[in-house]
């Protein structure tokens, strides 16, 4: 059922667009193109602007790009029940179920059009409405989505590259409306090629020719020769398509340098995927060829289409975008304005903290620890307790955590774990017993799967009183499956490689940090709860100790929390696994940093003089550290090895 309240207008016979969400209204001049990113909060009802705007501007052109196949198929589904055989006021046109392309790797679904797309992909610039996955957005040549055979226009055509201005010359401007649903991942990485491809076609050179603006012809390019400050590798030709005959000539000699363009063409699909690898190396070649590394990575998405110069309003609608794209070069981001002044959320947000036991996603091999294994699931055990205390105190909670444990060379990359090209998450399902004797730390045994089980041993009901997902499942963003959930935990922080967060940069020209990249994260997994319906309805919100104080602390300032509390559990005082983590900076092996962390909740001195490096003495009553830290036998020898590492670090320790 769609809320009214939710609508798309225009204001009186202005060029501005009033989008009208359940939290407030943003405002966009539709005279003026741009990339705009409107972040009006999750759950406020983009998906019914969306289609209020397909409704109003299909005739312009539109290109509508979502997460999962489902959302696509969604959309075609409501355009073919509410769209097909309507009259556009504007031109009279009606439009018909062969103006409509669906594009994702289920061929089979309705709408789709496998001969088309492999075998005439030129043909989809007919389509007024091109539906596709973030998938075929940032895989697929560009120009097939963007350019169309309608608008009609004496303004140049659109399109930074050769392949996207095959149809200039035309008269036609690109689709009016590029509608992206929820901020892509920056995985647009398309090609590696080696750099001894600039010796094969470039040449060595002390100028080199380049392009300008003809200020007296606004369409026009002024070509000139620039000296350089020493002779370098150059383009052999400047003129593309004579540059692309080398390129194939050389591909039929190098094949490993050219691995794309030696390739078969099995369509024309293939060929236009050859075209753009060309014009990558062309577009790039100085970058290739002062290089550093042997092999060079190539990146070309939509982003790259924004310009000063675009013909077309490319619109990112994400709830959290306001936390990722302030920075932007690229994007306009447009501000939600409410009475509420103007926040995302009228939700009651309780945050607290949880130890997680020094647990790290990433195992590492510890030869002072004789069953690492053991000791992992005692520690799991631990974190199960402090589940069951929080699903316990609440209705219904949804957990977020690891799909699975890492050892200790494998690199950790939280969005890798999601297959787009899935509608949902495609897993062998591994029934892992809760007393499993099998190794934990196993690419075929689920991190997840696991606490659940152990969590359903003590007699709680999964999809009743809690349900758990991992990170990067495709259930941490852009679904409303948990909307009745009063609570939700982060349990393990949420990690990808620096990598990630520079290419995400290099993309949307941000220059957002650590702290913004996984704030984001968590509130897009915080907002999958009933936080999204904007009932003020209040929400508890658990956060494990191992996530970084910065983005816990901007956490709370974005759901505007006064504060937060820890949760004591098991007669936990202190956060050990704070103090393990700063131990383990000092070079303490995680067995010792483990023991010292569980002694300082006893007198945190300990702690805080290690981490100081200054001397103290103290003394421990055998009872209370047996308790906290227990041994083969209670006895003060058994912690001599314990004593003996406080000692050369200048802490003195008696147990009496």
């Amino acid at each position: 059922m769609i809320n009214e309240s939710i609508k798309l207008e225009r204001i009186g016979n202005s060029s501005y667009l009033e989008f009208k969400f359940l939290n407030g209204s943003i405002y966009m001049d539709e005279s003026k193109y741009g990339a705009y990113a409107l972040s009006p909060g999750c759950g406020s009802g983009k998906t019914t602007i969306v289609k209020q705007l397909i409704k109003m501007k299909w005739h312009e052109g539109i290109l509508y790009s979502a997460f999962t196949r489902d959302e696509c198929n969604e959309m075609y589904k409501w355009i073919k029940e509410n769209l097909i055989g309507t009259r556009n006021e504007t031109t009279g046109e009606v439009l018909t179920y062969k103006d409509i392309l669906v594009l994702h790797s289920d061929y089979t679904a309705d709408g789709t059009d496998k001969d088309l797309w492999m075998n005439r992909p030129e043909e989809v610039a007919d389509k007024r409405i091109v539906i596709c996955t973030h998938s075929k957005l940032l895989d697929e040549p560009l120009c097939l989505l963007v350019n169309s055979n309608f608008n009609m226009t004496l303004s140049q055509v659109y399109g930074p590259t050769k392949a996207s201005s095959m149809s200039s010359g035309n008269g036609r401007l690109p689709r009016q409306w590029i509608l992206i649903d929820e901020i892509t991942e920056a995985n647009q990485v398309k090609f590696t090629v080696p750099r001894s491809i600039a010796g094969t076609l470039g040449q060595v050179s002390n100028v080199v020719q380049e392009t300008k603006d003809d200020p007296n012809n606004p369409n026009g390019k002024i070509c000139y020769l620039r000296q350089l400050d020493k002779p370098r590798f150059v383009r052999a030709d400047n003129f593309y398509y004579a540059f692309k005959g080398k390129a194939e000539l050389a591909a039929s000699y190098f094949p490993e340098q050219f691995s794309v363009l030696s390739r078969a063409s099995r369509c024309r699909l293939d060929e236009l995927r050859k075209e753009q690898f060309c014009e990558s190396i062309f577009n790039n070649f100085d970058r290739i060829a002062e290089s550093n590394n042997q092999y060079v990575k190539l990146s070309y998405s939509y982003a790259d289409l924004i310009s000063p110069k675009m013909n077309t309003k490319l619109i990112l609608l994400d709830g959290t975008s306001d936390i990722t794209m302030t920075t932007s070069k690229k994007f306009q981001v447009l501000p939600i304005q409410n009475d509420n002044n103007n926040e995302r959320y009228n939700s009651k947000v309780s945050l607290s903290l949880f130890s997680f036991h020094g647990l790290d996603r990433k195992v590492k091999a510890d030869k002072s620890i004789p069953d690492i294994d053991f000791y992992i699931k005692d520690k799991i055990n631990n974190i199960v307790d402090q589940l069951e205390a929080i699903i316990r105190s609440n209705e219904k909670t949804l957990i977020f955590t690891w799909m699975d444990l890492k050892s200790d060379e494998t690199e950790i990359n939280d969005d890798e774990d999601f297959t787009q090209s899935n509608t949902s998450v495609d897993i062998k399902e591994v029934k892992l017993a809760a007393e499993s004797k099998s190794a934990i730390v196993n690419p075929n045994q689920y991190f997840y799967k696991y606490i659940q089980h152990k969590l359903e041993d003590r007699g709680l009901v999964n999809g009743v009183n809690f349900s758990i997902e991992y990170y990067g499942s495709g259930k941490d963003k852009a679904i409303n499956d948990y909307r009745d959930y009063d609570a939700v935990v982060l349990a393990g922080s949420y990690r990808v490689p620096n990598s990630v967060i520079s290419d995400f940069n290099l993309m949307f020209g941000t220059n957002i940090t650590g702290t913004e990249y996984y704030t984001n994260r968590a509130i897009q997994a915080i907002c999958r709860t009933r936080i999204r319906k904007h009932k003020g309805e209040p929400i508890n919100v658990y956060i494990s100790s191992d996530w970084s104080g910065d983005t816990v602390n901007s956490i709370r300032r974005y759901l505007n929390v006064p504060g937060f509390e820890s949760i004591i559990v098991n007669e936990a005082k202190a956060d050990i696994d704070y103090m393990y983590n700063e131990l383990r900076k000092k070079g303490i092996t995680p067995k010792k940093a483990e023991q010292i962390a569980k002694l300082s909740t006893l007198d945190q001195n300990i702690f805080r003089a290690i981490i100081d490096e200054v001397r103290y003495s103290t003394e421990l009553k055998l009872c209370e550290v047996f308790n906290m830290l227990p041994m083969t036998e209670k006895k003060a020898s058994k912690y001599n090895r314990i004593i003996s590492t406080l000692m050369i670090h200048g802490v003195e320790c008696s147990i009496i």
